[in-house]
């Protein structure tokens, strides 16, 4: 794994870069939304299946990541630069962050749910168990990106939603964009909306896409990450 340690002592010039463009975010208070909204363009000559084939095929099993992350409560904030590593394949994943003076504020690593790596600064770790609940939003927006296959299919003009029904409630994957990609997800429990992610300007890298932006809410418990790649490594 890489340590916030090893990851604060490594950054270099251009790394540097991102830190202070992480400061005038904060400067600036972060109060819009940093990405280019979805262009929606009618469906044409693609099945929902082959749009699901597609995207799946694109789609890194495995990646990592320089990223900006705004973690937003209510009027409070918390900002971070942070790396990011996933592997769908294994259902793991390990991310650590430091604010915009490089001190350390999160480090965790996760395999199947189970947390291997807990360093939590107080100020974060008093609000409750940051990790459990990371684990749950990292898996909520980077895993599951393609429904099961007795998804049902609603079918528009410009979107097609998959509708992943379970004991619960129900899961909505919506596909749409020039590039047929995923553009949200959507969790609902009961009637309740329970959380979704929305993933923006997707680009390509060896064959493969990343969402440059994402945009997760957890509509239960009122709080936001918006997530901005700056770097695929």
């Amino acid at each position: 794994m890489l340590s916030i340690m090893d990851f604060s002592e490594g950054v270099t010039v251009r790394k540097q870069f991102w830190i202070f463009l992480l400061c005038l975010c904060l400067i600036g208070g972060c109060g819009f939304v940093p990405f280019k909204g979805t262009a929606y363009v009618l469906l044409v000559d693609s099945t929902p299946d082959e749009i699901l084939q597609k995207h799946s095929a694109l789609t890194p099993d495995s990646f990592k990541v320089i990223n900006t992350v705004i973690f937003q409560f209510r009027t409070k904030k918390f900002l971070s630069l942070g790396y990011l590593s996933v592997d769908t394949s294994e259902k793991s994943f390990e991310l650590a962050g430091m604010n915009s003076v490089g001190i350390k504020l999160i480090e965790i690593a996760a395999k199947n749910k189970e947390i291997l790596v807990n360093n939590v600064i107080d100020e974060i770790s008093k609000r409750g168990d940051v990790a459990k609940v990371l684990v749950s939003d990292i898996d909520r927006i980077y895993f599951h990106s393609i429904p099961a296959n007795n998804a049902r299919t609603r079918l528009k003009k410009k979107e097609v939603v998959f509708i992943q029904d379970d004991i619960t409630g129900r899961t909505e994957y919506t596909f749409a964009g020039k590039g047929n990609h995923l553009v949200e997800k959507t969790r609902y429990d009961g009637k309740m909306k329970t959380w979704s992610v929305q993933y923006y300007e997707y680009m390509d890298k060896d064959g493969k896409v990343y969402p440059k932006g994402i945009i997760y809410k957890n509509h239960k418990y009122k709080y936001k990450l918006i997530i901005t790649i700056k770097e695929i490594i």
